[in-house]
């Protein structure tokens, strides 16, 4: 047989992308600033191309007018018959606040209000809001059941929190305006509590004590919980008695627990609390260490971490993608309003008509130049158009899919590839990552991440180990060959050193050192249960009996100690 090289033609076919899918791609992977550069340059190379004077809704899309709301979102919005009469009373609520003189809060209208008494909006933008104003605005959405007297009341309550007297100390009898009393604020520590108790203000606010008490309560059920209450303990109590993640024993006990027992806790006396409370030792550690994880003891501090959280968890990262909570359902907004908006010059338009009507109506270099820019410019508008509805429908199914992520935290996020998604969508795996490559989405509880996230369960395997781990005795310390087969039996499929890695990058310990942990654990808390038992003996108690004068600790002495039960550097060792 013989061999050799020849050439030889051969017909074959294959799919090449247009220019058009090309600039599509470029786009696509474009961060918003990026986008807006190479629209300045299209700009300039293309005169077929110009921009915009309108604006357009970052939710829906649609052309809305400078300074105007978008009419198709208020459309909707007005179809629930519940929220309009929410942001009906609100509405009334800030007319009355604007209108108020001295205290005394009258029906008016906005033709009344001078402009200088208006809040300066690009202030407020620039510092931010206060904990007050935050509280105000809520009030007339949370609180719409309230009479027109529980409102004013609550206005008055949240323009006492930081007032600077002592706790119990009264107002004197020519100060029961609100004004002059919030006049007296000190601002030297902000904690957000008020320093009276429900019979002082009562008295000096000439209200009744059950109005007054139930109205410091709902106020104080606003996020952040706890404004407005006498102290850190009822802070604690509070988010104590509202805790969703804990059934009702657990929450009247952690309740019971702050109110009457935090020095015994302070001193690690989990085996006595225990029998006062009707618990286990061991459970009244995890709801102390729930407590520590969860809970705050500051209003003001917590209001503030919350506002700042974003922006300090990533300082030099602008969100292209915003996904909100309202009413149980979530909202996507893309965040590219401020990119110039496009659309084709008049000219051109009419020519292009002129053009496909009757071609020897303009010379042949004419026909060429108004075809060549016309269609440029379409395209280039069909593709940034494109481009956002892409971002549209990918952020819309990655909601569906991490609903749970989004609402309860790391431990749902689901197993979800790109793949997924562009299967889904009618969309080449490709296009989800270009899209996807250099974006940031903006949550519901106001953190920034990268989409990234979506598709790394990494959080949520090592969250299930620690709960896997919470279940260990020094008796009995699971190696990760046993994590790996309990998570087997939970529906993940992970081999033994994929939790080796999952544990690592957790920095939790491997299992010999676990069991060194609780065995030196076990063995103080055999010591401290002797000690207990040797004290009862010599005392001659057989049991521990709660008295009222036991029950009610000072408040002097137990806000001494009240950072140390949030202090997270203090480690609370499992039981046995």
């Amino acid at each position: 047989m013989q061999l050799g090289l020849k050439i030889a033609p051969r017909q074959i076919q294959t799919l090449k992308p247009t220019l058009q899918q090309l600039q599509y791609y470029r786009l696509l992977q474009q961060t918003n600033l990026e986008l807006e550069i190479d629209i300045r340059e299209e700009i300039s190379q293309n005169p077929a191309l110009e921009v915009e004077e309108t604006r357009r809704c970052p939710s829906c899309g649609e052309i809305i007018l400078d300074g105007q709301p978008c009419t198709t979102c208020i459309s909707r919005k007005a179809e629930d018959a519940d929220r309009e009469r929410i942001l009906d009373e609100k509405l009334d609520m800030m007319v009355e606040i604007y209108s108020s003189s001295a205290g005394q809060y009258e029906a008016s209208t906005y033709e009344a209000v001078a402009d200088d008494e208006l809040p300066d909006a690009f202030a407020s933008i620039v510092r931010g809001i206060t904990l007050e104003e935050h509280l105000l605005s809520r009030v007339p959405i949370e609180c719409n059941d309230f009479s027109a007297d529980e409102r004013q009341l609550a206005d008055a309550l949240i323009e006492l929190i930081d007032a600077g007297t002592e706790t119990g100390e009264a107002v004197e009898d020519d100060e029961t305006d609100v004004e002059k009393i919030a006049a007296r604020a000190v601002k030297n520590d902000n904690p957000g509590f008020i320093r009276f108790t429900d019979e002082a203000l009562a008295k000096d606010l000439d209200v009744p004590l059950e109005m007054l008490s139930r109205v410091r309560r709902r106020v104080a059920e606003l996020d952040p919980i706890g404004s407005g209450l006498q102290s850190s303990i009822d802070v604690l109590a509070l988010q104590a008695e509202l805790a969703e993640d804990l059934n009702e024993q657990d929450r009247s006990a952690l309740s019971q627990v702050i109110k009457c027992h935090l020095k015994d806790i302070t001193k690690e006396h989990y085996a006595r609390v225990a029998k006062k409370v009707g618990l286990q030792a061991k459970r009244v550690r995890e709801l102390i260490d729930f407590m520590r994880r969860n809970f705050h003891i500051h209003p003001r501090r917590r209001f503030e971490e919350q506002e700042t959280h974003a922006e300090i968890e990533n300082p030099y990262v602008t969100p292209d993608v915003r996904i909100r909570e309202v009413n149980d359902e979530f909202l996507i907004e893309i965040l590219d309003s401020g990119l110039p908006q496009l659309k084709i010059n008049k000219y051109y338009v009419e020519s292009y008509r002129k053009l496909k009507a009757n071609r020897n109506s303009f010379s042949a270099d004419e026909r060429k130049h108004i075809k060549e820019y016309f269609e440029r410019a379409s395209g280039y508008i069909e593709n940034i158009n494109s481009r956002r509805q892409t971002m549209l429908d990918i952020t819309q199914e990655i909601i569906k899919q991490q609903e749970g992520y989004l609402r309860n935290g790391p431990l749902y996020l689901k197993k979800l590839t790109r793949k997924q998604i562009a299967e889904t969508i009618g969309v080449h795996p490709s296009t989800v990552s270009r899209a996807l490559a250099v974006r940031f989405c903006w949550l519901p509880d106001n953190s920034i991440v990268s989409f990234n996230v979506f598709f790394n369960p990494s959080a949520c395997y090592i969250e299930m180990i620690n709960q896997i781990l919470r279940d260990e005795t020094p008796r009995k310390v699971f190696s990760d060959e046993e994590i790996r087969d309990i998570m087997v039996e939970k529906g993940h499929e992970l081999s033994r050193r994929v939790i080796t890695k999952y544990r690592k990058k957790g920095k939790i310990p491997p299992s010999g050192r676990r069991k060194r942990i609780l065995a030196k654990e076990a063995m103080e808390q055999a010591e401290e249960e002797e000690a207990l038992a040797a004290e009862q003996a010599d005392s001659g108690e057989e049991d521990f009996v709660d008295g009222p004068e036991n029950d009610e600790p000072e408040v002097d002495e137990v806000e001494s100690f009240d950072d140390v039960i949030l202090d997270s550097s203090c480690e609370i060792p499992p039981d046995e």
